[in-house]
This record gives structure tokens, C-alpha cells and sequence, in this order.
């Protein structure tokens, strides 16, 4: 997949180099009011029409995510998730990402943007997992049969599926309307949440946001920060000249910083 930015505030990027942290937020939290809702509605149409019951596969809980773009040094993306241009731009290889945090490449997923797109993108998650699942079930029904015993295989689905590529597919889907963004999104499920993560709280204005802490025990693998085209001219350099001080401070190393290409004013 290559480069991916994480566009975001000053406070952000000092945790980020500070910590070595990133920080997941629930989904129903970010920009899209209808996150997961159209996807939703449209896997269970398919779901219907090739009959396959997906009732149990998603929705015990919803996920937290960390948000990335393929784009750098973007103008939309500065205005909407980096302080109104006055934020950062931090790039990272998105395999060397994914190792440091110590997940399975699995959870890195590109969005898939309009109707048409996701219904093909989730007939084939779909198709897959009853195929999968139809398999699953026929080897517990052989084994049961064998065994001579007469208990109903109905509740199966609930107790052993194991499937879970429909589940992440679905929150990897989002309305054309956002698809200039060029999303990639870190997908947390709440059963790994469960296991051994901790929800938070933050505030952003006059929201309270969960999250969780996606942590590595090293520097994460930064190789650029882009200053955001809304800081000063005046103050660029020594913004700079911070943040690569911030850096050897706390890790030891230096990384490519650098001002945006842009010329934007904020409005405010």
C-alpha cells in the first residue's frame, strides 16, 4: 500500500513522537453520519438474495479506527482534520506501520466508495464466508452424525463462527460523497478491544470521544511531517526546528519535516 498520512493537531503529533501512539477512535465518532449504515443496509440484501444469514457475523459492538490518507499535502484534508491548515501531516510506510503496532495486516483496509462499488466488494466478502461457513457446518454436522449424536445444529452459527472478513468489510465502506478523501483506516474490532485493550475518553470541542491506544514498543516507523499550510510564515521555521528537536529528544532520531507546498489562509 505503501505511504499513508495521518492528518492531525499539534497535540496529536506530540503523543504520536512522544509515546509512540496512535489513537483509534469509535466509528461512530467520525465525519460521515451514516458510517456503516449504508454498507450495512446493502450486505443484507445480498445476504438475502444468496441466503445466508449474517445476523451474528457483526454488530457486537462496533470498532474503534485510526484514519489515514494515500493523499499528502492535501488541502481538504488539512482544512477538515488538521486544525484548519494549522495542523500536520504525518507520513508512514503502512506495512512497517502495521508491524510496529503488532497487528495483523489484516485490519489495514482501503476504502471502497459508492453503492455500486460496495455491492461488489460485499457480495464477494459474502459469498466467501458462506462458503467458509456452509463447509464449517457440514464438517460439525458429519462429526456430530459420527459421534451418534442427535443435538440440533442451529445454534451453531452463534458459537463457532469464525469468520470475521464480512465484519471488517463493512466498516471499510463509505459513501461516495467522501471518496476525494482516499481512505485507509486501521480497523480495531471489539473483540480485540475486549481482549486486551482499554476504552478511553477525549474531548474534541463539545464531544466526548472513545478511543483506544494503539501502542509500539519503538519509534514508530514517521518518514515525514508536513507542516500544515495554515501556520505563519513567520513562525514555520522555528515550528521546524521544534519538532525536529522533539524528535532527537525522545527518540534519538531525525525525520523529514517540512512546510506544505500550499498556499491557504485560514478562516480564522
Amino acid at each position: 500500500m505503501g505511504m499513508i498520512y495521518h492528518y492531525t493537531d499539534a497535540g496529536a503529533l506530540i503523543n504520536i513522537i512522544r509515546n509512540n501512539t496512535l489513537w483509534a477512535s469509535h466509528i461512530l465518532h467520525l465525519n460521515d453520519p451514516n458510517e456503516y449504515l449504508l454498507p450495512d443496509r446493502v450486505a443484507r440484501e445480498i445476504a438475502t438474495e444468496i441466503g445466508h444469514s449474517i445476523s451474528d457475523i457483526y454488530h457486537r459492538g462496533l470498532p474503534h479506527v485510526v484514519c489515514f490518507s494515500k493523499k499528502s499535502d492535501d488541502l481538504n484534508q488539512f482544512r477538515s482534520y488538521a486544525n484548519d491548515g494549522k495542523g500536520y501531516a504525518v507520513g508512514f510506510d503502512s506495512q512497517e506501520l502495521i508491524e510496529a503496532l503488532g497487528l495483523d495486516s489484516s485490519v489495514l483496509q482501503e476504502i471502497i466508495y459508492g453503492e455500486d462499488e460496495i455491492k461488489n466488494f460485499l457480495r464477494e466478502r459474502l459469498l466467501a464466508d458462506k462458503t467458509q461457513w456452509d463447509a464449517k457446518l457440514q464438517t460439525e454436522k458429519e462429526k456430530l452424525e459420527k459421534e451418534g449424536s442427535q443435538t440440533s445444529t442451529s445454534g451453531f452459527p452463534v458459537l463457532i463462527r469464525p469468520f470475521p472478513t464480512l465484519e471488517v468489510g463493512i466498516y471499510s465502506c463509505k459513501s461516495k460523497y467522501y471518496q476525494e478523501e482516499s481512505e485507509v483506516r486501521i480497523i480495531i474490532s471489539p473483540s480485540e478491544i475486549s481482549k486486551s485493550l482499554i476504552v478511553k475518553y477525549r474531548s474534541r470541542s463539545y464531544k466526548i470521544i472513545p478511543y483506544v491506544e494503539l501502542k509500539s514498543d519503538q519509534p514508530l516507523p514517521i518518514k515525514e511531517i508536513i507542516i500544515g499550510p495554515g501556520h505563519e510564515n513567520s513562525t514555520r521555521d522555528i515550528t521546524i526546528a521544534a519538532i525536529q528537536d522533539l524528535c532527537f529528544d525522545t527518540q534519538h532520531r531525525n525525520y523529514s519535516v517540512r512546510q506544505s507546498n500550499i498556499d491557504y489562509r485560514p478562516s480564522h
